[in-house]
């Protein structure tokens, strides 16, 4: 081979050394995901409920306590006593949560539903916790609490009580606490004697019931969700009520009697690790053969709270 022919050989395999190194196929990341700032919906109802409201309370006289949604309780000299009974002086902190709208009782996960699955028309839901020195502190006679009528109540006259515990969303009746409406302050008033969970209430008059409302989420191809729940909001009663998760069905249905014909709105609220997604329907609470599909939309959290608070 001659010395040009080898000359024209390195330079062609050079070329084609460049020529393959030039069509290399470009390697593209995958884009980066920033995860969502809490692991599942729990985490992030917390962040939207309504927050504790704190007072002070001195316990050697009367003192009224009004909320910021104007709730108002009194209590009386010498109302509070320790774990051993003993009679609790100085200050007394006191925490207050109310629970008005239904949007509130969805962030709260406080369900408008009695202990025996019957539906609960609210007037207003409150925490009551008190404690001396960081150690809970109850309570040594009533105290008496004003509840403001919301025009949202079709029925103030049937007022109920209703109490239950931090782990228990579901309500039981209060005994013998009867329900008084003072029309010169447009409120609710009655005494009772323990701080816990408590509810203005009566039982929904339907007696034409079903629990075989389902729905499920109808969700774009790819979208995988990490945690979902599921709710009914009554559009024309304070009330609201949470559907279960059934993996045999795959759908969300009801552990509870809900009102055939009542107008609702399914509120479906989904996530992964990097996407928030709602899904709305307005429909009337029927027993259906098969789950109705709510369409599943991404939404920022801005969003999310936007459409909650305006159930």
């Amino acid at each position: 081979m001659t010395i040009n022919a080898i000359k024209s050989l390195l330079v062609l395999v050079v070329f084609s050394s460049l020529l393959f190194v030039g069509c290399k196929e470009e390697v593209i990341p995958d884009p980066v995901v920033d995860p969502l700032p809490f692991d599942d919906i729990s985490e992030l109802f917390e962040t939207q409920a309504p927050a504790a409201q704190s007072f002070s309370i001195t316990t050697n006289t009367t003192q009224t306590i009004t909320g910021a949604e104007g709730t108002k309780i009194t209590f009386y000299a010498n109302s509070f006593v320790d774990g051993q009974g003993n009679i609790v002086t100085g200050q007394v902190d006191f925490e207050l949560k109310e629970i008005y709208a239904k949007g509130d009782m969805l962030w709260s996960d406080r369900m408008t539903v009695a202990s025996n699955s019957e539906l609960l028309e609210s007037g207003g839901e409150f925490s009551l916790k008190a404690t001396s020195a960081g150690q809970e502190v109850f309570l040594n006679r009533d105290f008496f609490m004003e509840v403001p009528i919301s025009s949202a109540t079709s029925d103030p006259f049937a007022m109920e009580l209703f109490t239950s515990t931090e782990s228990d969303s579901t309500w039981t009746p209060a005994d013998s606490t009867f329900v008084g409406i003072d029309s010169l302050t447009n409120s609710y008033q009655f005494n009772y004697d323990s701080l816990t969970w408590i509810n203005c209430d009566y039982f929904s008059s339907a007696t034409n019931t079903t629990r075989g409302f389902s729905v499920a989420p109808a969700l774009s191809s790819g979208v995988n969700l990490t945690d979902v729940r599921a709710y009914v909001v009554f559009d024309n009663i304070n009330s609201i009520a949470s559907l279960y998760y059934n993996s045999a069905t795959n759908a969300f249905e009801c552990s509870y009697n809900l009102p055939i014909g009542e107008p609702v709105t399914v509120v479906i609220v989904g996530m992964d690790i990097s996407q928030l997604y709602l899904g709305t329907l307005s429909t009337s609470i029927t027993a259906v053969t098969s789950p109705l599909q709510v369409t599943m939309n991404p939404v920022t959290q801005a969003q999310l709270q936007t459409a909650i608070d305006n159930l």
